[in-house]
């Protein structure tokens, strides 16, 4: 194709992408009269050029000012929390007239400094999960240090904790501070250095551009104005109001495990601002944080393993943050995705760098602890969310994958089936009685995976039998933060079913859609 032609297609598509968009944003304020009035009535302008201008100063201070190699004028933790506090003062500032009862200058500062107070406190929590989980990962399994697996693998050993002090009832005030000071005391001076050195280490900001930039401060800015709602007597939506943050309520009230409901990580975790203080602000603050941890991995497997460019990977992640769906469960709806999500991201930044590390010879102890780690974070997700079921299989599936293998490959995914199908799984559904070939469909599932994994055996037994190690460490690792959860369910429920050890005592009626026709559908 000649360069005259080239660009009249590319012209013609950038033309036919303007339209189409003009299109979908007419089309969307069509259905969506609400979000005109929002803009007619628009009452933040002030808000706007504020916040428009402070961008403007910080990215002139940090690009342009001569800083004489000076590493505490530079951008660094403390300029970020300058800046973070600087948009709440916007925020609040911008707000005060439209308040339901009078506002003076003092009600306002104390408003900012709860806000400051519970940035400083989330930090803190923050601080200690790395340090602890930093000492689990040198001392157990011997990995090199990372921010987001060190502190990940502290959330995972506080919730382990958590859940054998709410066994004996020994959730309050005094136990969980004796935890943070053993979290603080396992690696004292790796704890006040890293406090440090975030506080005061110039940010890494080579190669960022204006883009980059701009998606940095929009998303600080978008957080921080979702971060003050989140400063309120009792979250505003109803899933977060009536299970996930009642759940955390609960447990702080009785100072132990509730009874029933399906394994609950995250949200006895965010139990923590409740027990330690008595009041929800910081029980909502771990719910957010959930997002802000998220960041972190997504930015590193898109540079690292993705090898997309920061300018780029930092404006997509400034538009999932601005979303609605997202932004819903950042002051509406806070529940426990985005601490589920925080262990995806972590464990498939995990699994790839281990597949890299594959690239290298390793030894037999090695491959052990690196999968039952990553069996361990896969596990304690799935006690957050049993929707992780699906990360599960994906990694237990991806462990085998190989295009000179697909035997191999082929008979995992069947067996995979084959064991949903037999464990009942399909059960929580309420369909399986609707299935009306699922005994031949397992059958056959299980036949050809079995005969399928004998001849990848046949094949090329060293493989085989590697990938089969892998997996079994691998599911191991799932099943140790799972056990506690079936032990309490067993405890709990006299029903004894897969179901019912996974989903716990059901705190109401026990029904699905097979109930419901049975008792009404046939009277």
């Amino acid at each position: 194709m000649s360069l005259a032609a080239t660009k009249v297609k590319k012209g013609v598509l950038i033309a036919f992408s303007l339209m189409w968009g003009t299109l979908i944003i007419l089309d969307f304020f069509n259905k969506h009269p609400g979000y005109f009035f929002s803009f007619k009535y628009f009452r933040y302008f002030g808000l706007i050029m504020s916040v428009v201008l402070l961008a403007i100063v910080a990215w002139y201070y940090n690009h342009r000012i001569d800083k004489a190699d000076n590493k505490y004028l530079r951008f660094n933790g403390l300029s970020i929390f300058l800046l973070i506090n600087i948009i709440f003062a916007f925020v609040i500032i911008a707000n005060k007239n439209y308040s339901y009862s009078p506002l003076n200058f003092s009600d306002l500062f104390v408003f900012q400094c709860k806000g400051a107070l519970m940035v400083v406190l989330l930090y803190l929590f923050t601080a200690l999960m790395r340090n602890f989980g930093r000492f689990v990962n040198q001392k157990v399994f011997l990995q090199k240090p990372h921010w987001s697996l060190d502190v990940a693998t502290g959330l995972l050993s506080y919730g382990l904790i958590m859940f054998a002090l709410g066994c004996f009832r020994f959730l309050n005030p005094t136990t969980l501070l004796m935890v943070f000071f053993v979290f603080a005391l396992v690696k004292i001076t790796y704890f006040f250095k890293g406090i440090i050195n975030d506080m005061t280490k110039p940010l890494e900001l080579d190669g960022i551009n204006g883009l980059g930039w701009a998606s940095f401060f929009v998303m600080v800015l978008f957080l921080s104005a979702n971060f003050l709602s989140n400063i309120a007597p009792f979250p505003q939506g109803f899933d977060s109001r009536n299970f996930y943050v009642n759940i955390s309520e609960a447990v702080a009230l009785n100072s132990s495990l509730i009874e029933g409901f399906q394994p609950y990580n995250w949200s006895l975790i965010m139990a923590t601002g409740s027990i330690l203080f008595e009041h929800i602000h910081l029980t909502l603050g771990i719910s957010f944080l959930g997002f802000v941890l998220c960041l972190v991995p997504a930015y590193k497997i898109a540079t690292d393993y993705l090898d997309l460019n920061k300018n780029y990977v930092l404006c997509a992640l400034a538009l999932v943050s601005v979303s609605p769906a997202i932004a819903n469960q950042l002051f509406v709806e806070l529940k426990v995705d985005f601490g589920l999500l925080f262990f995806q991201l972590v464990s498939l930044w995990y699994f790839f760098k281990l597949t890299r590390d594959n690239e290298r010879p390793i030894t037999t102890n090695r491959i052990i602890r690196n999968y039952l780690l990553l069996g361990l974070l896969v596990g304690f997700g799935l006690g957050i969310k049993l929707i992780n079921l699906f990360l599960v299989f994906t990694l237990n599936i991806l462990i085998w994958w190989s295009k000179k293998h697909v035997q191999g490959l082929y008979a995992v995914i069947l067996l995979s089936t084959t064991f949903l199908m037999f464990s009942g799984v399909d059960e929580t559904s309420g369909l399986a009685d609707s299935h009306l070939s699922l005994g031949i469909v397992k059958i056959v599932s299980l036949v050809a995976g079995l005969a399928l994994l004998g001849m990848s055996f046949m094949k090329d037994r060293e493989y085989t039998l590697n990938r089969i190690m892998k997996s079994a460490i691998f599911v191991i690792g799932i099943s140790l933060p799972m056990i506690p959860w079936i032990a309490k369910n067993a405890i709990e429920s006299e029903d004894k079913s897969l179901k019912s050890l996974i989903l716990g005592k059901n705190p109401g009626p026990d029904l699905n859609t097979t109930t419901i026709i049975n008792n009404y559908e046939k009277k």
